[in-house]
């Protein structure tokens, strides 16, 4: 039993610690915002940097830019991640919302219900259509979305993630308009 007891120990420790650096990386990257680093390491944009710099697969760095800027906003978001209360994906669906929907609100709902419940909710709320949709794609598309794997250095990553990175990237720093 009490090697039990000691290994239980150790574990709890390694959570505390692993919240503790969670939230260390998340403070850290809103300071290379701030100072805009990222453009130091040849980057665009944060996510790129995270991705690129740091190591992160697209989606980890879009959770963590997301909980990034939630925390900027909100200490509470901030306590909450810091105590284990609220993780990343969740931080990230907040941060998404809060344009739309009071943080407040968003954060006590997201602590309380599992993200699928929270997802649900939040499409209710906001009139936003169902997140499932099926897609064929062609052979050819197929093989261009690989070679932009490979350009991001990430060939292992799921398409459905390719996707979304792409879509961020669109939506957040969007060029020409090619179909003008």
């Amino acid at each position: 039993m009490a090697v039990v007891m000691c290994l239980h120990e150790r574990i709890l420790s390694a959570v505390k610690l692993e919240r503790t650096a969670t939230v260390r990386v998340l403070e850290m990257l809103d300071l290379a915002r701030q100072e805009r680093i990222f453009l130091e390491y040849e980057c665009k944009s944060l996510q790129q940097y995270a991705v690129e710099k740091l190591g992160y697969t697209p989606w980890q760095a879009r959770e963590r830019v997301r909980a990034m800027q939630l925390i900027s906003k909100s200490s509470k978001a901030h306590e909450l991640i810091k105590n284990g209360k609220l993780n990343l994906s969740a931080a990230a669906l907040v941060e998404d919302y809060s344009d739309e929907l009071p943080i407040e609100d968003l954060l006590q709902d997201a602590i309380s219900m599992s993200i699928r419940e929270f997802e649900e909710k939040l499409r209710e709320l906001t009139g936003r259509p169902q997140k499932e949709r099926r897609i064929t794609l062609s052979q050819d598309v197929v093989e261009k979305m690989q070679k932009i794997k490979e350009r991001y250095q990430n060939p292992g990553m799921g398409d459905i993630e390719l996707i979304v990175v792409l879509l961020d990237k669109e939506l957040r720093y969007g060029g020409n308009n090619v179909f003008a």
